[in-house]
């Protein structure tokens, strides 16, 4: 497999990121299989965060290098690697939570129902990884959920 914009981070980038730091599952892994998790790391950065930067070409695949940084700047580099190895022990995109309906109530001759859902707060799955991103990168929709209610009614 050869990386050709596909990933924030070279091999040997991750290789002596994860040597220093000894993390021995990293070292385990074959060369595809680090390639891949790269892959998914860069994947999972670019469906979550936005850069404050816009791209430097416009069609180029990823979202950097930017206007504002022409390299990849070390803290991208270090979140790709980073999640590289949390990819290579299972997917880094979870499935949505399910979020149900707790209660419903109907009100008078008005038709008014008000719905609560549940509260699921399943938070930011790498809390490293936006604090590592957040001098360049927005994060593009909240990852938390909370409970609400919705009221549907007739306006009188």
């Amino acid at each position: 497999m050869t990386i050709i914009n596909d990933s924030y981070a070279t091999v040997q980038e991750a290789d002596q990121y994860h040597s220093i730091r000894q993390n021995t599952a990293w070292d385990d892994a074959t060369n595809d299989a680090r390639e891949a998790a790269l892959v998914r790391a860069t994947d999972y950065i670019d469906a979550l965060y936005r850069a404050k930067s816009p791209r430097m070409v416009w069609l180029q695949p990823l979202q950097w290098p930017t206007l504002e940084d022409a390299q990849v700047p070390a803290s991208v580099v270090r979140a790709t690697v980073e999640l590289a190895l949390y990819a290579l022990t299972g997917p880094l995109f979870g499935p949505p939570a399910a979020r149900g309906i707790k209660s419903t109530k109907l009100e008078g001759d008005a038709g008014k129902k008000e719905v609560v859902y549940d509260d699921i707060t399943s938070g930011d799955p790498y809390p490293a990884i936006t604090n590592l991103l957040a001098d360049v990168a927005f994060l593009k929709t909240s990852v938390a959920t909370s409970g609400g209610s919705l009221i549907i009614g007739k306006l009188t």
